[in-house]
């Protein structure tokens, strides 16, 4: 099955708060860098990124700002993960 990854927190929540993209986990890429994996089988991922970079994402502020505080949870979870 097809995966969609990004770094960029902001285009993670757009993706989780709106559902374009079923949210799969996140991993640590390096020591300062998250990568938020969305399962992709129809390969829309980088033109939803487009959409987002151009101003045609449209989002309610309150599930965006729920989705990137779910999001930097788990992000700041798995970069400290190996500190422990």
């Amino acid at each position: 099955m097809n995966k969609y990854e990004t770094t960029r927190l902001p285009v993670a929540a757009y993706l989780h708060c709106c559902k374009l993209l079923e949210f799969t986990g996140v991993r640590k890429a390096s020591d300062a860098t998250a990568v938020f994996e969305f399962l992709d089988p129809e390969g829309r991922g980088e033109s939803l990124e487009i959409d987002f970079e151009q101003g045609r994402a449209i989002v309610d502020a309150r599930a965006f700002a729920s989705s990137e505080r779910f999001l930097k949870n788990k992000m700041y979870r798995a970069l400290r993960q190996e500190e422990k």
